[in-house]
């Protein structure tokens, strides 16, 4: 990993000034993990040699406040969309801010210590030596660090014209980000620079994969729509099979009628069927239906039938005097005869 390796003279004689510059800005804000995030951003490997394991209240506090610096790009950047865009009402700003304000954060710890618990699942497999807490904390603070310096080219990104340009300085600050996320797990777990880099590279891999995998399959069903349509049937035949005090065995829609077989699946109850919905289309009258027993049901009233019908239904039945609807889970799906 010679190119990874290589990144350490880069960043000493590259990345000084940048660091200098970053270090005197933050200095002047009275939030002390804001230079922790700074220090461990450029200097990685140095800082969590220097840390043994943190709690997990103090990791999460860190979480928090990146969550709390998401939540403020999200706010100005809605804000700047207001002056850009005057129809924005700010009504928007008013409903997004408390969301944000909370979610954001709460959202942070939780992935955070999520994403942090694969990679050292990874590390471990790979005879990763740290442990958890100690990797966690040296992740959020080089994660901090990234947030922090991308913050002012988050902000600006928001502007017309200008933000495509500063979307590739939030993009460098991410890919340096990911380099200092390899030596901190290079470091805490004691790893060589080819395992570091799997730990680093294999969980984003697989995550690829997977969303390949899914939009292809939606885009499959999408492409041949009788795949989807065959599983739509098959899991209303299977549910209205099953279904209680009446199960649906069979149903046929021909024009705008419908021929519906119908049992009774109480073993004890005789119900009397008032009312049979299907869709806008209904049966006529109503019928009594003994334990057990199948009733063949017509429907009237329906759209004209073409390729395949899904409908929902409503059963109104009544037993001893006393009166109850049936509605259906899943719609009524099934081929035009």
């Amino acid at each position: 990993m010679v190119l990874m390796d290589g990144m350490e003279n880069v960043n000493k004689s590259s990345l000084g000034p940048v660091e200098t510059f970053a270090s005197g800005i933050v200095s002047a804000v009275p939030i002390g993990q804001f230079k922790e995030w700074v220090s461990a951003y450029f200097h990685p490997a140095e800082a969590v040699a220097a840390q043994t394991d943190k709690s997990a209240s103090a990791i999460a506090i860190h979480f928090v406040l990146i969550g709390l610096i998401g939540a403020l790009e999200g706010l100005i950047g809605l804000a700047v969309l207001m002056a850009f865009a005057p129809g924005t009402g700010v009504a928007a700003l008013l409903i997004a801010a408390p969301i944000m304000v909370i979610g954001y954060p709460i959202a942070a710890v939780v992935f955070g210590f999520i994403a942090s618990a694969v990679y050292f699942v990874f590390a471990k497999i790979l005879g990763g030596k740290g442990s958890f807490l100690w990797q966690t904390h040296g992740m959020v603070l080089v994660s901090g660090g990234a947030a922090l310096l991308s913050f002012p080219f988050q902000l600006l990104g928001s502007v017309p014209l200008i933000g495509i340009l500063l979307s590739l300085a939030v993009l460098v600050i991410g890919l340096y980000g990911l380099y200092s996320q390899y030596r901190v797990i290079k470091t805490v777990h004691s790893l060589s620079s080819l395992r570091a880099v799997a730990v680093l590279i294999l969980p984003l891999l697989i995550l690829g994969v997977l969303l390949v995998v899914s939009l292809t399959s939606i885009a499959l069903l999408g492409f041949f729509p009788s795949v989807a349509s065959n599983a739509m049937e098959t899991q209303s035949i299977a549910y209205w099979r099953s279904a209680a005090p009446f199960a649906i065995l069979n149903s046929a829609q021909t024009g705008a009628s419908m021929e519906i077989y119908v049992q009774n699946m109480e073993p004890s109850n005789t119900y009397t069927i008032n009312e049979f919905s299907v869709g806008s289309g209904k049966m006529a009258g109503s019928t009594k239906v003994l334990p057990g027993e199948t009733k063949k049901i017509t429907i009237t009233g329906l759209p004209a039938c073409s390729g395949t019908y899904s409908y929902p239904v409503t059963i109104a039945y009544e037993t001893g005097g006393r009166s109850s609807n049936q509605y259906g889970a899943k719609m009524l799906v099934g081929k035009c005869a």
